[in-house]
């Protein structure tokens, strides 16, 4: 088998110390959502905040449209105002709000400061600790996502196998981890198709 040129005899293989760092990066990472699914959720909290609004004139449009005239005016409540920004405010703080559950529920994970140990067959990334051993056939594999310090192999939005950079001595070494995932989910999509 061929990666970058170089003949693998065996099949690659990792390991690493499972660290805060790496939980709180894939909690990151699978908490991302395209631009539109936040567009939306901010214009449903804005639909729930006009209906409300809506009833609380009682279905009346005038009365409607002169509440918000107050609003825009600063006119309003002190306490509405918070109520209007929440959905906004919530779809600007989710990734960093997700960051900091991470790193606090992270020592309740089974896997924290563990050694991992995982290998890359022809077929499947197999590994995790003694006790936990997982498979996961290449098939499974949706994509290969790099970040400055970490490649996730994802098998679904709330899935994947954690690869931080210090896991492999040499960059090369790195990178030629990911060619061969890469190869072997091409080449099972391939068979696929």
């Amino acid at each position: 088998m061929n990666v970058h040129g170089q003949h693998v005899t065996h099949a690659p293989s990792f390991s690493y110390r499972m660290q805060r760092g790496d939980f709180v990066a894939l909690t990151d990472r699978l908490a991302r959502r395209p631009l539109w699914d936040h567009g939306l959720f901010v214009l449903f909290g804005i639909v729930v905040m006009a209906g409300f609004l809506l009833a609380s004139v009682d279905g009346e449009v005038p009365r409607f449209l002169d509440l918000l005239i107050v609003i825009g005016r600063g006119d309003a409540p002190l306490w509405l105002y918070p109520l209007l920004a929440a959905g906004p405010l919530f779809t600007i703080l989710r990734r960093p709000w997700y960051r900091f559950a991470a790193g606090h529920i992270y020592p309740k994970n089974a896997l924290a400061d563990r050694e991992l140990h995982f290998r890359f067959t022809s077929d499947a990334v197999e590994g995790g600790t003694p006790e936990f051993q997982s498979r996961f056939l290449w098939a499974a594999v949706r994509d290969v996502i790099e970040t400055p310090e970490h490649a996730f192999l994802m098998l679904s939005p709330r899935e994947a196998v954690i690869l931080p950079r210090r896991a492999t001595s040499q960059p090369e070494d790195f990178e030629a981890l990911l060619a061969f995932a890469r190869s072997r989910i091409v080449a099972n999509r391939a068979t696929k198709a």
